[in-house]
């Protein structure tokens, strides 16, 4: 994601030989992080039948792994954004980090790289 001043590059996710398979507690944690990702691993513990210390480290695991990643979501016009436009941009070959970097001189506030 690209956004003000420290602008985060997303690393590549791992190959799926990589990442950790998930599991039916991670799938109900990310549920309750859905529903409201403030939520205190306390209370997600008690809705899913575990200790908060495992909810802590499946968190850990699935933000490491890049399958979760928290993150609060602004209404632009609460913020002062006048337009708010989508557009698709087609890049052919290797996608590079250097292609979203550039994205910035458009004062880009996020963005989301999708393939197919």
């Amino acid at each position: 994601m690209v956004s003000g001043a420290d602008r985060e590059v997303l690393e590549p996710v791992p190959p799926a030989k990589e990442r950790p398979p998930l599991d039916q507690l991670d799938y109900e944690i990310v549920r309750q992080l859905q529903a409201d990702g403030r939520k205190p691993y306390r209370a997600i513990a008690r809705v899913v039948g575990v200790s908060e210390g495992t909810v802590r480290l499946r968190v850990r695991r699935l933000v490491e792994a890049q399958a979760l990643r928290i993150v609060a979501i602004a209404d632009p016009f609460q913020l002062g954004c006048r337009v708010l436009a989508f557009v698709l941009i087609a890049v052919g070959g290797v996608v590079r980090t250097e292609t979203f970097t550039e994205l910035r001189m458009f004062k880009v506030s996020y963005y989301y790289p999708a393939i197919g």
